[in-house]
């Protein structure tokens, strides 16, 4: 079942804003794992900690008191630095699409500002 969110998304429905979270996270986690780089395992563990503890504050935040039935299926690929930079950038694309009211629209620039940080870490090695 999906939520039309009227009073802070437009576009969006939760369910699609949860599936998008997990992948993101799940990206973000295998790539940790997998990745050779002492400097991006570093700065990957470091934002995937950061998303962490922001999603679930937004997601709370955000539904209260309602329950969500999350009803996509998420499909993981195997990760690579492209596809995590991919990713990242989409999902910043995705989220700043979003009309949010100013408690969540500040959160959302948290967590766009934790991917930014890593995109720049990446960017050093």
């Amino acid at each position: 079942m999906f939520f039309k969110i009227l009073f802070y998304f437009i576009t969006c429905t939760m369910s699609e804003l949860i599936y998008h979270f997990i992948k993101l996270k799940s990206y973000v986690q295998l790539y940790h794992w997998k990745t050779t780089n002492y400097e991006r395992h570093v700065a990957s563990g470091n934002l995937y900690s950061e998303l962490d503890k922001k999603i679930d504050r937004f997601i709370e935040i955000f539904q209260g008191s309602k329950r969500i039935n999350v009803s996509k299926n998420l499909v993981l690929k195997n990760i690579t630095d492209a596809i995590l930079l991919e990713t990242l950038d989409s999902f910043v694309a995705f989220f700043y699409s979003q009309k949010l009211k100013s408690d969540l629209s500040n959160l959302r620039d948290d967590i766009v500002g934790d991917i930014h940080h890593t995109l720049y870490l990446f960017s050093l090695m």
